[in-house]
């Protein structure tokens, strides 16, 4: 009988391998990331929308490239992130289909319903590149990276998940504190 939060054995092994030099390291990341947004917070009133999105996209890459080389650092493969390399491709014509298909319903009840114009193709380019990374950066550096580290100092799956919650809805709280971007969309996930 299957009870109502029963974790695979799998990933209770896989989340196991990892010790607390991962999980400080994680934090340390983490730690980071919010210095980072915070201050991209308080200066993104001075910039124009497409230097917010050039910034924005360059911090979130440079966070995935810094798992990236953490795990290499730590000799663990993307598979411990939740990535597997057969997949990898599928995941983002995937992705970003529905992605699109949610961005393009978004857009046209905005026309519909609430009576504005479509938004202007270079801005959807821009809009793509920017929910590319920011997606990119939640699942690898959120849900891949802290959360299954997060185990080796915590020691309980349904806490690891729900500090890792946590945490999200901090960093999205601390920056939104600090400025509202154009048409509400931010920097972080």
């Amino acid at each position: 009988m299957k009870k109502l939060f029963d974790v695979p054995d799998s990933y209770k092994e896989h989340i196991t391998k990892f010790d607390s030099s991962d999980g400080f390291l994680a934090l340390g990341i983490i730690v980071t990331y919010f210095v980072v947004m915070t201050i991209s917070g308080i200066i993104v009133q001075y910039i124009s929308q497409l230097q917010i999105t050039i910034i924005g996209g360059g911090i979130n890459v440079f966070f995935v490239v810094l798992v990236l080389l953490c795990l290499k650092m730590r000799h663990q493969g993307i598979e411990t992130i939740g990535l597997k390399e057969g997949n990898i491709r599928l995941s983002f014509v995937l992705g970003g289909t529905l992605a699109a298909i949610l961005f393009f319903c978004n857009c046209l009840s905005n026309v519909l319903f609430e009576h504005q114009s479509f938004i202007d193709f270079a801005d959807i380019l821009i809009y793509f590149v920017y929910f590319f990374t920011v997606g990119l950066v939640e699942e690898v550096l959120f849900r891949g990276y802290l959360q299954t580290r997060l185990h080796s100092l915590l020691k309980h799956i349904l806490l690891d998940v729900l500090v890792t919650g946590v945490v999200v809805k901090k960093l999205r709280d601390e920056f939104e504190f600090y400025g509202d971007l154009y048409n509400g969309i931010h920097f972080i996930p």
